[in-house]
């Protein structure tokens, strides 16, 4: 839980996970290896839907994940927790390196 002491944040705006197409435009939105902050890149939605396979790190454990959108867009370690925005500036995902 974060508390902030501010009034009047902006905040995005949530779109529809069930309107997105292929071929649609998207922005990526992140900190790019952690070291380059405000990183935007562009691409497309190249996959719906795709189930894979992920580590939870060096034990070998997999999780796996259902739903997942494929984007061409340039991301890396570090864009991961960023938005991932269709160009009505809603957030339609969260970007996973």
């Amino acid at each position: 839980m974060l508390k902030i002491d501010a009034k009047d944040l902006p905040a995005v705006k949530l779109g529809n996970s069930g309107k997105i197409e292929l071929g649609q435009t998207v922005i990526a939105i992140g900190n790019a290896l952690g070291m380059f902050t405000n990183t935007v890149s562009k691409g497309i939605i190249s996959g719906l839907s795709r189930t894979i396979s992920a580590s939870l790190g060096s034990g070998g454990e997999l999780e796996h994940l259902r739903g997942v959108l494929q984007t061409d867009v340039a991301i890396n370690q570090g864009n991961s927790g960023g938005p991932l925005i269709d160009l009505d500036g809603e957030a339609i995902g969260i970007n996973t390196a």
